[in-house]
């Protein structure tokens, strides 16, 4: 086989004393000549003369497996008047006419070219015959790569590359035997730590259960998602929520199979969903916050475009990490020792450095991410919110804290079983998916299907101008004709109410609630203000006496209901 070299491949000088051979542990090859057909070995091997393992196999190998070895000869041939010698079975013409690799285990001692191929004592590679190819900066001069595949049972080897070549000079014929060596150990074959068929077969069917829910989710708010429970519950929002969830999960079988495309991929398709899906939590908790700590009574409208640019913001760090991450040191599939020195894992590895840094900044960040999304969801969870959404908001963002502490960890700790990684992998982010969906989706289903109906007016102002029936800002209970001190509630109610009803207890409680600020601030009201609270609450009091008389029921204030009368669900 030759090779085009170019100067900087080829070393035509040596930095060892050559006769420090490879016999007495030293780095120099072996020269044997033949002389008339006496074979001595030479106190030294020619300067002209030069053999090394370019690429020598690695320490340790493993046994059963194909290891790709090179080593180079280059040599002087005008020097040593190299000749070509031809073979007789192919009539072809070579410079060197036999170069292999031979390997000697430890017990047979001194490894020297002429121990015959014996398995067990020492093993050849094929013969190979090739020409050299000149070195056009250094005349006179010539080199060859050759190539050899190295495969060997357990033990501790000397292995050895070998060739023969033939010079005239001076009417002297000679016959060159050369070889050099490299000491290797070859342990038994490597053992990969992977995934028991059984465990991936399980947690299949768990990701195609959740993936179930997920799509049960998907498809039920496509077909509710005219009713009003779904509207005022921005729909859109849910829905990227669920699908978010959907994509996580359905890529969590690439932890199952070692690849590099895996190792690129998974980083993508289940961390930056996962954080979109906690930022769209943290967004909808933000609204909620936002909402109900108006202090001036006045509607606040917060669109889905908002919410959803919230997430993105919270978003944006992870992909930049990644981005940066990627751009730096791509990870890559590489093995890794664990319990011993021939027992693997496989491993998403890269630059040891960068993935340190990389690291820690996903992990700090996604602490203070947890950190906030809870104090935030703490606090909107004490306020009374349209379906109880902050309640189930912050159970979802303590489910997936919890799980975020409990899981992340415990996967880097037991990083050397791959089959316990997947498991703790596939149960976290499957219960943190289905947990957020379901505390978010199911409560709002269930109502759906209950029956219960909205008396609301979307995007209408009430007939006081206080605020917008159909918003969101909801909050406060309505509780024995008393004011609580909070804004008004929304209600659920199972009867066609007018609309207008809703409407007048929105301004009267809106005028209860002026009253008691203005008391609470020190401030003396003038009697136009005691007016107005006062003529609300009368009107109040008429217009539900009207309703009660016109759906012919029992009688207004005493707590029966009659036929037609409106029942008040429960606001939490």
């Amino acid at each position: 086989m030759q090779a085009t070299d170019t100067d900087e491949d080829v070393a035509i000088t040596v930095d060892y004393n050559r006769s420090h051979s490879y016999d007495i542990g030293g780095p120099a090859p072996i020269c044997w000549k033949v002389v008339n057909g006496v074979m001595s070995r030479a106190p030294a091997c020619p300067a002209e003369l030069i053999l090394t393992f370019s690429d020598p196999p690695p320490n340790p190998l493993f046994s059963m497996r194909d290891y790709m070895s090179h080593f180079r000869a280059t040599i002087n041939g005008q020097a040593l008047g190299l000749v070509s010698l031809t073979s007789a079975t192919t009539g072809l013409a070579h410079e060197i006419y036999h170069a292999n690799v031979h390997s000697c285990v430890a017990t047979v001692g001194f490894c020297s070219p002429f121990i015959s191929n014996t398995p067990g004592l020492s093993t050849h590679s094929p013969e190979k015959r090739l020409n050299l190819t000149p070195i056009p900066s250094k005349p006179g001069w010539s080199t060859a790569l050759i190539p050899n595949v190295v495969r060997l049972d357990p033990g501790t080897y000397t292995i050895i590359a070998h060739i023969w070549l033939e010079t005239r000079k001076n009417n002297d014929v000679i016959k060159w035997s050369v070889a050099q060596a490299v000491t290797r150990e070859v342990l038994p074959p490597k053992h990969f730590l992977t995934i028991a068929p059984a465990i991936t077969y399980a947690m299949g069917a768990i990701v195609a259960l959740t993936l179930a829910f997920l799509l049960f989710n998907v498809a039920a708010l496509l077909y509710y998602r005219k009713h009003k429970i779904i509207r005022f519950s921005q729909g859109d929002i849910l829905q990227a929520m669920t699908l978010s969830s959907i994509v996580a999960v359905g890529s969590l079988p690439l932890a199952a199979v070692p690849s590099t495309p895996s190792c690129l991929l998974r980083p993508w398709l289940q961390i930056i969903p996962l954080n979109f899906l906690f930022g769209l939590l943290f967004g909808k908790t933000w609204r909620i916050h936002r909402l109900l700590n108006n202090k001036q009574l006045k509607a606040i409208k917060i669109r889905q475009s908002a919410v959803f640019f919230v997430a993105f913001l919270l978003t944006l760090p992870e992909i930049a990490i990644h981005g940066l991450y990627f751009l730096l040191a791509p990870p890559t599939l590489s093995e890794k020792t664990v319990l011993n020195e021939f027992t693997f894992v496989n491993t998403c590895a890269s630059n040891p450095f960068y993935k340190r840094i990389f690291d820690a900044l996903h992990l700090v960040y996604g602490a203070l991410i947890l950190i906030l999304g809870c104090y935030v969801a703490q606090k909107s969870a004490a306020l009374t919110t349209l379906f109880n959404e902050g309640t189930y908001i912050l159970f979802a963002i303590y489910t997936c804290s919890i799980l975020a502490v409990i899981i992340v960890p415990a996967t880097f700790a037991v990083a050397s079983s791959p089959q316990t990684a997947y498991i703790l992998r596939v149960l976290g982010v499957c219960l943190a998916a289905a947990g957020t969906i379901g505390a978010i989706n199911l409560p709002k289903l269930l109502l759906i299907r209950s029956g219960v109906e909205m008396s609301l007016q979307e995007n209408k102002t009430t007939a006081g101008g206080k605020t917008m029936a159909g918003s969101a800002k909801t909050s406060g209970n309505v509780s024995g004709g008393k004011d609580s001190g909070s804004t008004p509630t929304i209600i659920l109610v199972k009867s066609h109410i007018p609309t207008s009803v809703f409407s007048k207890m929105q301004d009267t409680f809106v005028a209860m609630k002026k009253v008691k600020d203005r008391q609470e601030q020190g401030y003396a009201l003038v009697s136009s203000e005691w007016s107005e609270c006062v003529d609300e609450v009368k009107g109040l009091t008429d217009i539900l006496g009207r309703c009660a008389v016109e759906n012919g029921g029992g009688a207004a204030g005493t707590g029966k209901e009659g036929k037609g009368s409106a029942r008040v669900a429960p606001s939490s």
